[in-house]
């Protein structure tokens, strides 16, 4: 026979008492037990909607990056997005197009132009791009060997990529090549090459996508967009869509645009 104070007692373990009716297995009893106004209000807060909720927090600041990879400019730039990302907290869009569509969709003829500056020298141009790529502390080869047979077949491809959720990677990887390493001829093959060995982005699945029609509409709306928020070449920078800044001897400016938008926001 079971003692009493034993688990017999409280039904523990007899069958003929159910088991949630135990004194030792109820829940404590709810803080609103009793006050039923509580209860009527709590069911009353309103709750935030999806879109009132991304207000209240806004995200970062977005810079739009429009950059051609065969501009020795661009790829210096390009050098220098991880440290405005990691110094500001914005976040970098890389939008690849070509120098000459974006320039022509500007309203100026490339090819009735006249430089006025001695900047224009070949010259100075290559004393300029060695002492930007000291003052970043980034490798450059002087790449007056490298043949590059269609360079805006390059912009498109990196559009390819962009289209694999690769766009970044191998627009590095590609400019590396040219601007680095000196790879020549920079063409369809290296193209190929670079999506493969970085991005895992078989050749099968690479060339259709270059030679997608869509790929090369993705590429117009860039351009589009691009000359749209002021730009007339590259590299160019638009701060959140609305503040363009043009040129890698820019970037002091561009970070000061986008501590601004930060502040503005109270991001």
């Amino acid at each position: 026979m079971p003692q009493r104070g034993g688990p017999w007692q409280y039904g523990i373990f007899n069958p003929a008492i159910p088991l949630f009716r135990s004194k030792l297995w109820r829940l404590p009893a709810s803080p609103l037990q009793g006050r039923p106004e509580a209860g009527k209000a709590l069911r009353h807060v309103p709750v935030p909607s999806a879109q009132e909720m991304k207000a209240a927090m806004p995200g970062p600041v977005t810079v739009d990056f429009y950059f051609s990879p065969a501009s020795p400019y661009a790829y210096l730039a390009g050098t220098q997005m991880m440290k405005l990302q990691i110094e500001t907290g914005c976040r970098v869009d890389w939008y690849p197009v070509s120098a000459r569509a974006i320039i022509k969709a500007a309203g100026y003829d490339i090819e009735q132009a006249v430089p006025h500056s001695g900047q224009f020298r070949p010259d100075y141009r290559r004393t300029d791009l060695a002492r930007f790529a000291k003052l970043y502390g980034v490798p450059l080869r002087d790449y007056k060997d490298v043949v590059m047979p269609n360079p805006p077949r390059l912009a498109l491809a990196c559009v390819a990529a962009r289209r694999f959720d690769a766009g970044q990677v191998f627009a590095r990887a590609l400019m590396k090549a040219i601007f680095v390493d000196g790879v020549s001829p920079a063409d369809d093959a290296l193209c190929i090459k670079i999506a493969n060995d970085t991005a895992g982005i078989e050749p099968h699945l690479f060339q259709p996508m270059l030679d997608d029609p869509e790929t090369a509409r993705i590429q117009g709306t860039y351009v589009e967009a691009a000359v749209a928020a002021g730009c007339f070449g590259v590299p160019s920078f638009v701060v959140n869509g609305t503040e363009m800044v043009f040129g890698n001897d820019r970037l002091s400016l561009l970070k000061q645009a986008v501590l601004e938008a930060k502040a503005a926001h109270g991001v």
